[in-house]
């Protein structure tokens, strides 16, 4: 108990300026119920747990990431050795439900949590997060505005002018309109308003005006007031720009991200590389010089005073026609949040060697025991190995894996002199 003490006391001498971090995966339902007593499904709280230590890969240096995970010191131990470079950052990790949180008067408190809503500032409220260290309700508010899919069908026609970019979005808001919608398109995708990326999506590819398709239709118009209609494209690549919006409301380009979907738009996994990948391409040269100033400005305006934090703008790279070699979609979805995008950008750009190639995942297994046993697969096939205290070579995971693990994150690289593995 002894040892204890000296050891919280310590922590709280060292954050006179402090950021505490928080995964809450849940945060767009929470966004699209508007409760601070909400409750999100079983499975996202299982990949709340599961995943919870993900912060501590971005999280600043001096930092305090709240886990539940009862294998969270273990697996902060084992990573410290097989990663050195991870003890660069004082980074401690605290269980919010057998420990207070270790804040010392006078503390500059920084909460970054993945996404702010109602539900998560009360959980933090709960654990002894002072209310002056967050947002207020109309903060929280004008984050909903902007998570609203209807500023993507917006900042979109402002972007759309270049011939080299293509993208159509529509806000209906009644069933005929709907109808007539699917009318005109023969394939076509609806996004519910408030919704995770990837999430809240329905596919109409059939040619039919279902019955399940209208009753979705109608759900969305009750609850939230429309739905976000847009044609399927012939598509190449997903990627994102990602930016931060600092205290002084400035925003500023974070990096680029690539990343895999389904067929359906659910998330697969984004593209370890360095920020300058693909860089010689003609459709990022378009991407750089030509489009990330007009995104950025428009970043500024429209996010100016009403939000801190990291932010992404989901992107596709389309077939191109007779008339351009590429097309370019520059607003498929605005996430006023942390993404995996800007998770990857800042675990390559912190702990990867410079020019390798690798992939990020994360798994969803629904027995017990199959995430352990490709962990442990892994672990075997693909050792890590270190160049200059950075990773050049195998498999890491970025979570504790074990028997009772059902959500998984992790990265595999491959030596040099292996084919390419994206």
């Amino acid at each position: 108990m002894y040892f204890y003490s000296l050891y919280l006391r310590s922590i709280k001498r060292m954050m006179k300026t402090s950021s505490i971090y928080i995964f809450n995966p849940g945060h767009d339902l929470a966004l699209a119920n508007g409760s601070f007593s909400f409750i999100p499904p079983h499975a996202v709280q299982l990949m709340s747990n599961d995943l919870s230590l993900l912060p501590v890969w971005y999280a600043d240096d001096n930092s305090i990431v709240l886990s539940p995970n009862a294998a969270a010191d273990q697996f902060m131990d084992i990573m410290r050795k097989q990663l050195p470079i991870l003890n660069k950052y004082s980074i401690n990790v605290v269980n919010p439900v057998i420990s207070s949180i270790p804040i010392s008067s006078g503390t500059d408190l920084s909460i970054c949590p993945w996404g702010w809503d109602r539900s998560v500032r009360e959980y933090l409220k709960r654990c002894g997060i002072p209310m002056s260290s967050m947002p207020t309700d109309k903060q929280l508010d004008d984050i909903k505005w902007l998570s609203n899919r209807k500023r993507a069908v917006e900042l979109l026609q402002r972007l759309k002018s270049n011939s080299n970019c293509i993208g159509e979005s529509e806000y209906l808001t009644d069933l005929e309109s709907c109808l007539e919608y699917v009318k005109r398109h023969k394939e076509c995708v609806f996004k519910a308003p408030l919704s995770g990326s990837g999430k809240g999506l329905n596919w109409y590819r059939d040619g039919i005006f279902t019955s399940p398709f209208e009753r979705w239709c109608h759900r969305q118009l009750s609850s939230q007031g429309g739905v976000i209609a847009e044609p399927v494209y012939s598509k190449i690549l997903d990627f994102a720009m990602e930016f931060y919006i600092d205290k002084g409301a400035k925003a500023s380009f974070a990096g680029y991200s690539f990343f895999d979907t389904s067929k359906t738009g659910a998330y697969l996994s984004n593209r370890l590389v360095s920020n300058d990948y693909d860089s010689d391409k003609e459709y990022m040269k378009f991407v750089t010089e030509q489009l990330k100033p007009r995104i950025l400005s428009e970043v500024d305006q429209l996010f100016c005073n009403k939000y801190q934090g990291f932010l992404g703008i989901d992107m596709m790279l389309c077939e191109g026609n007779e008339d351009e070699s590429f097309l370019i979609h520059p607003c498929v979805e605005i996430n006023s949040r942390m993404t995996m995008g800007i998770f990857s950008r800042i675990f390559y750009d912190r702990y990867v060697h410079e020019g390798r190639e690798g992939v990020y995942h994360v798994d969803y297994f629904k027995k017990e025991g199959e995430a352990y046993q490709l962990h442990l697969e892994m672990q075997r096939k693909y050792p890590l190995h270190l160049f200059d205290d950075k990773i050049d070579s195998g498999y890491i995971p970025l979570i504790p894996i074990n028997e009772q693990t059902h959500f998984s994150a992790w990265a595999l690289f491959l030596p040099a002199s292996f084919k390419k593995i994206i």
